[in-house]
């Protein structure tokens, strides 16, 4: 009995030995049957989280773009991206514009004007959104909503996914301040900020409408559209931007190369094309430094923005500007209120020029652009929000018209007297808030001789901010 036991034991143990080995079901030397498994099931998440994986391993791509901004810009030709070398260079389908981007240089190259430094900035902001945006839009996006891949649609067409973003309120306010990072960028800088002052909370989306065509084999874009209507409140004032966006992949992963510019070549006259630029961003400069001693008779912003001199030499050319500009302005105020029939004196027809001085101070403006038209001449824009001078007046009016029935101003009133009213009364509407004119674009001629820079007709610019409309 006890031999009988041992043998079975052992039979047992081998066939307990097989059946772990085989599976239990197959005869010696048959290998296991594969059990067949359930197809993955493709969804909106899946497909973009796929195509983010992709765009990871994208070495080289080139990128057909249609763009429309709001700078009124249409922005059309091909954009080639050397992702490993840190190469990107665009060429316009016009052939007047292009720009390359190395791991040394930005170079931005235009025929019709080279671009200014302050374009430059942008230009710089924008190339560097534009490469990472094309480089993966997935994981583009996603940097501004976490939750971007769970707000999408799926459907499919031949060898294509469709994805088209069906977002709410919120996230499209993300993906909204996301695209428009450059340009908001731009507006904020430009009055002094930082981006970081504008948040969610400031925009409003019109409408955005983006959807993405991959390919179900690489999971690669074969191309996607953004069109958005959107407003941010940028500097206390609604900016509006729009997008009418499409892109469309060629090319990925193979090689290419890119000739690098000659930029000199762009240049005006016998300018370099560092000479023009650097001549430009001093043009730029000197406008607003007169504008800072003239229009706000503020001496130490002249001294900080002017690009020519040392800090004496610069002070002591904007206390010129400053008390130049408020004796004209006096003359012509002075002739404007008839001082010598009235009788006011010299010293306070200069305090009411003072007076009006600090209600112009109330204008916004921003200097947009800065371009040369010959070696020694460039157009400098200015966008302008002035106070409008015929609606002071009428409120002028009817203050001291109502100081007259008062008996404030009488007969007996000497010139003087008058003059202190005119002075209480421009006091009192400029301590309420005044309504400024709509934005309008003005552009002063500026010349360049001896390395100093002036502008021979000032009404170019005060026009601007002196308004009658």
């Amino acid at each position: 009995m006890k031999k009988f036991l041992v043998g079975f034991l052992a039979v047992s143990f081998l066939v307990a030995c097989s059946s772990e080995d085989t599976g239990g079901n197959e005869a010696e030397g048959e290998e296991p049957a594969e059990e067949e498994q359930e197809p993955e099931e493709v969804t909106a998440e899946s497909v973009l989280q796929n195509a983010e994986e992709a765009h990871n391993e994208l070495t080289t791509v080139e990128v057909a773009v249609k763009e429309s901004n709001r700078f009124g810009t249409n922005i059309e030709g091909t954009v080639a991206y050397n992702f490993t070398d840190n190469i990107t260079y665009f060429q316009s389908e016009r052939g007047d514009e292009q720009y390359y981007k190395d791991a040394e240089d930005v170079m931005l190259i235009r025929d019709y004007s080279p671009y200014t430094t302050n374009e430059e900035q942008f230009q710089e902001r924008y190339i560097e959104n534009k490469t990472n945006e094309h480089k993966n839009p997935f994981a583009f996006y996603k940097e501004f909503d976490e939750d971007f891949f769970d707000k999408f649609e799926l459907s499919e067409r031949e060898d294509i996914y469709v994805l088209t973003y069906i977002g709410d309120q919120e996230g499209q306010d993300l993906i909204a301040m996301g695209y428009g990072d450059p340009f908001i960028s731009y507006d904020v800088r430009s009055g002094g900020n930082e981006l970081e002052d504008v948040d969610t909370a400031d925009v409003t989306v019109e409408s955005l409408r983006l959807h993405f065509d991959i390919d179900k084999e690489t999971y690669l874009v074969k191309g996607y559209e953004l069109r958005s209507n959107f407003d941010v409140m940028v500097n206390n004032y609604n900016q509006s931007y729009e997008a009418d966006n499409s892109y469309i992949y060629t090319g990925a992963n193979e090689e290419f190369t890119a000739e690098k510019p000659d930029n000199d070549e762009m240049a005006i006259g016998n300018l370099t094309y560092d000479e023009q630029q650097q001549y430009e961003k001093e043009a730029f400069d000197y406008v607003d430094a007169v504008i800072q001693a003239n229009i706000y008779q503020n001496v130490d912003e002249y001294v900080d923005r002017a690009p020519i001199g040392s800090e004496e030499e610069k002070r002591e050319e904007g206390e010129k500007e400053q008390e130049s500009f408020l004796m004209d302005f006096a003359m012509g105020m002075g002739i404007g209120l008839g001082a010598d029939e009235l009788g006011i004196s010299e010293d306070k027809i200069i305090e009411i020029s003072e007076a009006m001085m600090n209600g112009y101070a109330q204008s916004e403006y921003m200097i947009v652009d800065s371009s040369a038209i010959a070696e020694d001449t460039f157009n400098v824009t200015i966008s302008v929000q002035g106070i409008n001078q015929a609606e002071i007046e009428r409120e002028l009016d009817l203050l001291l018209t109502e100081k007259l029935v008062n008996g404030d101003i009488t007969e007996e009133s000497s010139g003087d007297d008058i003059a202190d009213l005119v002075i209480d009364s421009l006091d009192t509407l400029f301590s309420e808030s005044t309504n400024l004119n709509e934005a309008r674009d003005v552009t002063v001629e500026v010349n360049r001789a001896g390395g100093g820079y002036i502008i021979l007709d000032e009404l170019q610019y005060l026009n601007g901010f002196v308004s009658p409309y």
